[in-house]
């Protein structure tokens, strides 16, 4: 079995964790007690709150539009599985089933087994990779605002 959905996931927590690392990097500037006092006198200061609330909307539209996409490839991606589960199923059956002898339908029944667990593992290892791949999909317009952000605010 593949590797490549755990390298998914883990890709995906990392990139998670460094979201919100760079949001709190960005929350603590933006509040910043000193940019209070100076309050939206600053033409700077009223330019970041437009900013920040444009980009908000905008990473919320580029995310759920991401994450719809993601979902109905994985919907297709189910349906498709099922069909071929269903026709391995099936000709697996019709091959026991025209067995001539009982140890050679026992021996296509154990074929048949471990056909369905083989099958069944290459399958949940596929989904997985296509959920990791949708929720990355889904992270990156807000992970890389948030990135962005900080970076930009860092040299202030």
């Amino acid at each position: 079995m593949s590797a490549e959905p755990f390298r998914l996931w883990t890709t995906f927590l990392w990139k998670t964790g460094e979201m919100m690392l760079a949001s709190g990097q960005v929350i603590g500037y933006r509040t910043n007690p000193n940019l209070a006092v100076r309050g939206l006198s600053s033409s700077r200061n009223r330019r970041e709150l437009a900013l920040m609330g444009s980009e908000k909307v905008a990473a919320a539209t580029e995310s759920s539009q991401a994450m719809a996409t993601s979902w109905m490839r994985l919907n297709q991606e189910l349906g498709a599985m099922a069909v071929r589960q269903m026709f391995a199923g099936c000709t697996a059956m019709m091959s026991i089933a025209a067995s001539r002898t009982p140890q050679q339908a026992a021996d296509r029944q154990s074929r048949f087994a471990q056909d369905t667990l083989n099958r069944s593992a290459v399958a949940a290892a596929q989904l997985s990779g296509s959920a990791a791949r949708g929720a990355q999909r889904t992270l990156k317009p807000i992970h890389s605002r948030a990135t962005g952000n900080a970076r930009r605010l860092a040299k202030r």
